[in-house]
C-alpha cells in the first residue's frame, strides 16, 4: 500500500510536468515536494495504522492464550484430583485386609454415628470376621461396641460400611467416602482458583 502511495504521488509529480511543459522551477518542484511529503505522511499514516492494529491483535491473541492455559490449568487438576483419588482407593483397598488399617477405618467411620444403640454394621465378610476375632481378644481396644450388630455382607467390598440405626441409613462405603473427598477437594481447588491462589 505504501509503495502504492509513493507511486501514485510521484506519478502525480510526473504527470504534472508531462502536463506543463516548459513550466519548470520553483512551482513544479514546489508542487512535486509537497506531493512526496503529502505521500510520505500518508505512508507514515499507514504503517502506524497497522502498527497499532497488530498490536491488537497481539493482545487478544495473548488474552486467548491466557485463557486457554488456564482453562487447561483447571482441567488438569481436576484430572489429577481424579487420578489421586482413584489412586488411594487401590491402594486402600490394597491395604484394607491389614487389621490395624480396617480399625482404623471402622473407628473413623462410626465416629460421628451418635447413636449406636441397635445398630446394625454391614461390612465385607473378610471384615466381619476380622472384627469379630479382634472383638474377642482382649488386648485389641474395642473398636465396636458390643451392642452393635455385624452381618457379613457379601455385596460389599473390603473397607465398606452401612450403618443401620434408629437414625437412618449411613453409607460408609469406601467409594461413597472417596467421592465426598474428591468434590470437597474440587471444591477447595475451585475456591483456590476464585481466589487468585
Amino acid at each position: 500500500m505504501s509503495r502504492t502511495i509513493v507511486l501514485n504521488s510521484c506519478m502525480t509529480g510526473l504527470a504534472l510536468t508531462e502536463a506543463l511543459p516548459g513550466r519548470e522551477g520553483p512551482d513544479l518542484e514546489k508542487i512535486r515536494m509537497d506531493a512526496v511529503a503529502e505521500a510520505q505522511a500518508e505512508c507514515r499514516a499507514h504503517i502506524e495504522r497497522q502498527r497499532v492494529e497488530q498490536a491488537d491483535r497481539c493482545r487478544y491473541c495473548g488474552c486467548q492464550f491466557d485463557d486457554f492455559i488456564g482453562r487447561m490449568k483447571a482441567e488438569i487438576a481436576d484430572e489429577l484430583i481424579g487420578l489421586a483419588v482413584r489412586l488411594a482407593e487401590v491402594l486402600l483397598r490394597h491395604e484394607l485386609p491389614d487389621r490395624q488399617m480396617l480399625c482404623s477405618v471402622i473407628r473413623e467411620t462410626l465416629e460421628p454415628v451418635s447413636d449406636l444403640q441397635g445398630a446394625k454394621v454391614r461390612m465385607h465378610p473378610d471384615d466381619a470376621e476380622n472384627v469379630r476375632r479382634m472383638r474377642g481378644e482382649a488386648a485389641t481396644p474395642m473398636i465396636i461396641s458390643d451392642r452393635v450388630e455385624i452381618v457379613p455382607d457379601s455385596s460389599l467390598s473390603t473397607g465398606d460400611l452401612l450403618i443401620e440405626s434408629r437414625n437412618g441409613l449411613f453409607d460408609a462405603r469406601l467409594n461413597q467416602r472417596l467421592s465426598l473427598l474428591e468434590e470437597r477437594l474440587r471444591e477447595r481447588r475451585r475456591s483456590n482458583h476464585a481466589n487468585g491462589r
